[in-house]
Parts: structure tokens; C-alpha cells; sequence
């Protein structure tokens, strides 16, 4: 044989060889890596926002790269809420201490409030709570103790909507871990209003009842009543305003 041919033989063994090794090299690192998909932040995702499908994008990361706490599901990232201080930063993965569930959340009461609406809270026990749930709508009347006159009734704000209502121990009456027995109620009510039933606590009490079909599914809620309670609340707030102006 040629030495020429030797030559060109022995650098085609040599070359198949470092291809072999290549090849070897690239399997054997695959099955180290063991790249497994997962999801990341497509973008930056504000603090206490709800997070949504466009909020997610795929990608392949080595297995050894995730840590137990990472959320690789996405249906177990979609629909839960971000950190109440801090954003997830873009391409950043998703953990669990990252996540809430909206009933989690401790300012859900907040976040269920529309334009104009602010959160007012009650202590209540089983009987003034039984029958009522989340998200119903309720009218609220008082009773006043007066001085110069019998005691006062009436509405004072209808198709107010329950936030939510919670146990002794802050937990959601609905959670299992619940006592289930009813401790402290909120309400969506308009912000003009709490001075209002600020002041129907003080001289008097506040009772919650259930508002019929047509009011739990208004688009109208937490409108003022036009009632003699009312009224006489609301004489004794400005009584206050002049006198302090």
C-alpha cells in the first residue's frame, strides 16, 4: 500500500474515532443534564397581580438546575397570585413561596373591592352569620339607642356584598382547617359610608340580612337606604362636621 493512502486511512480512522468520542461525549452529557421543561416569567409580574397563561413561557432547563420548591405545572402557577411585596422578575422560574392562592392572600378583602369601595369589618357570631356566604349580598340595618326618643330602626345600606367571612383564628370559614364558626365579617361598601356605620356601632348595633334574588344579582350594591335611621345618623354626622369646623 501507498504511504499516501496509509496516510489518508490512518487520518479517516482517526477522524471517524474523534466523532465517535463527539458523539459519546454529547450522549453522556444529555443523560447528566436530563433536561426537563418547565416554566418561566415571560415578563415582569407586579406584586399581588394574578397571574395569567400569557404571563408563562416554556423552556428546557437541566434537572439538577430545580431546587423541590420549583413549580414546573403550569396549571399550578395560572390563577394564583404573586408575592405581596415583591415582583417575579422576567425569566425567572416559579417557586412555591412565590405563589398565594386568592384565599391566601392576607389583603383578599382589598382586592375584591371595586372603584370607590372600601372594606368594612364586623364581628359577628353563628347566629347573626347563619345563612351567609361569601360573595352574597346582604342589607344592613341598626338598631339606635336614643336618649331623647325610643329606640331607632331601619336600613342603613343595601345589597352590600360579603367579602368574606373568617374564623377566630383569621381563617376563611370555608377553609377545612376552620372552625367553621363565624368571627369576623367584611363588606364592600361605598368609602362615603364608613363614617356612617362607624357611627351606627357606637350608639347602636348592626344587624346583616339576607337581601332577596333580584338585589344578590344587581349590578347596583352598597347603595345608601333611604330610611328614618339613615337619616338620623346622618344628621348627627353633620352635627359633628359643624362643630369641629
Amino acid at each position: 500500500m501507498k504511504l499516501w493512502k496509509k496516510i489518508v486511512l490512518t487520518i479517516g480512522c482517526a477522524a471517524m474515532l474523534v466523532m465517535l468520542c463527539v458523539f459519546g461525549i454529547r450522549i453522556y452529557a444529555a443523560r447528566q443534564i436530563n433536561l426537563v421543561s418547565t416554566w418561566m416569567a415571560a415578563h415582569d409580574i407586579a406584586p399581588r397581580t394574578k397571574i395569567e397563561e400569557d404571563d408563562l413561557i416554556s423552556i428546557k432547563v437541566p434537572s439538577a438546575y430545580l431546587s423541590d420548591a420549583a413549580v414546573m405545572k403550569k396549571e399550578e402557577i395560572i390563577g394564583r397570585y404573586t408575592d405581596l411585596q415583591g415582583k417575579i422578575p422576567a425569566g425567572s422560574l416559579f417557586y412555591r413561596s412565590m405563589l398565594y392562592e386568592e384565599a391566601d392572600l392576607p389583603d383578599l378583602p382589598a382586592l375584591l373591592l371595586k372603584d370607590g369601595q372600601a372594606v368594612y369589618s364586623l364581628p359577628v357570631d353563628q347566629s347573626d352569620a347563619n345563612g351567609l356566604a361569601s360573595g352574597q349580598r346582604v342589607n344592613v340595618h341598626a338598631a339606635i339607642e336614643r336618649r331623647d326618643g325610643p329606640p331607632l330602626t331601619g336600613a342603613l345600606i343595601q345589597n352590600a356584598r360579603i367579602l368574606t367571612i373568617k374564623d377566630h383564628n383569621g381563617l376563611l370559614i370555608e377553609d377545612p382547617k376552620s372552625s367553621h364558626i363565624p368571627y369576623l365579617l367584611t363588606l364592600a361598601v361605598d368609602v362615603k359610608d364608613i363614617d356612617l356605620l362607624s357611627l351606627a356601632e357606637t350608639v347602636g348595633k348592626l344587624r346583616l340580612y339576607a337581601g332577596s334574588d333580584n338585589a344578590y344579582h344587581s349590578e347596583m350594591e352598597a347603595a345608601r337606604a333611604d330610611s328614618a335611621a339613615c337619616s338620623y345618623l346622618l344628621s348627627m354626622l353633620e352635627t359633628a362636621d359643624i362643630q369641629e369646623n
